[in-house]
């Protein structure tokens, strides 16, 4: 459904459309147990129109209830008054929610740049997964294409050489020879090898030694809330940008 589609449902009634549009985590694994495109990513589709709430969740859709509708009367209204963006309107009720900022994986953050605040959809959302991160920016020399991320010294310099060979023929030579001249280094790489070990579970504990009251119906609710909005450890991400 597009933008407009979107808002005109969500202001029609009495034409068997329905009027519930909500969020969504999209499945982890595909029909055939394989990892999913977008796994655990967050999106938005309606939900009691005939039998669509069943579709997604047939289809190992998560329905996430606790944020509401996108497109409630009240919504709409403020969003009118006040002439909310596209993207505000279909990020607000869950980036405005204590835990929702929580919901989102990494990935998404990333791929959709919001760990720049001025490119996020909603003012001074903040997201516990970015606390202390650092996020290297390298952008292509030869368009304007989006950069490649790394995070945490992963992901970007492979991004950035292969679309260097694939989409403007460098060769091995000529990325040497930039990476020189900026600082880069295609030859390491950037992928993290973890070993497993066997580990003692902690108690659910704020580094600044914050805890939820004992009782707490929903305990990581309370702590990514705290850590989200509260903490006084709470660091803002480092963007950096390369060429």
């Amino acid at each position: 459904m597009t933008m407009q589609g979107m808002q005109e449902w969500g202001q029609s009634t009495g034409r068997n459309l329905g009027d519930q549009i909500i969020y969504y985590r999209r499945p982890k694994l595909n029909k055939l147990g394989e990892p999913a495109e977008n796994a655990g990513w967050i999106t938005w589709g309606d939900s009691i129109s005939g039998t669509k709430l069943r579709d997604f969740v047939a289809r190992g859709f998560e329905p996430l209830m606790k944020y509401g509708s996108l497109n409630n009367k009240e919504r709409r209204l403020r969003a009118e008054a006040e002439g909310w963006p596209p993207g505000r309107i279909l990020w607000d009720a869950i980036l405005t929610h204590p835990d929702g900022p929580a919901e989102f994986t990494l990935e998404q953050i990333m791929a959709f740049r919001w760990y720049r605040p001025e490119q996020a959809p909603v003012l001074n959302v903040r997201f516990p997964q970015l606390a202390g991160q650092t996020v290297r920016e390298y952008r292509c020399p030869e368009c304007s294409r989006p950069p490649f991320i790394d995070i945490e010294g992963v992901g970007g310099i492979t991004g950035l050489g292969n679309h260097l060979r694939i989409m403007h023929g460098w060769d091995r030579v000529s990325l040497n020879a930039y990476g020189d001249r900026v600082g880069i280094n295609f030859n390491q790489t950037d992928v993290v090898t973890l070993a497993m070990e066997e580990m003692d579970i902690p108690a659910v504990k704020c580094d600044c030694g914050w805890e939820p009251s004992a009782d707490s119906k929903d305990v990581d609710s309370s702590l990514r809330a705290h850590q989200n909005l509260h903490c006084p450890l709470r660091k803002p991400v480092e963007v950096e940008t390369v060429a």
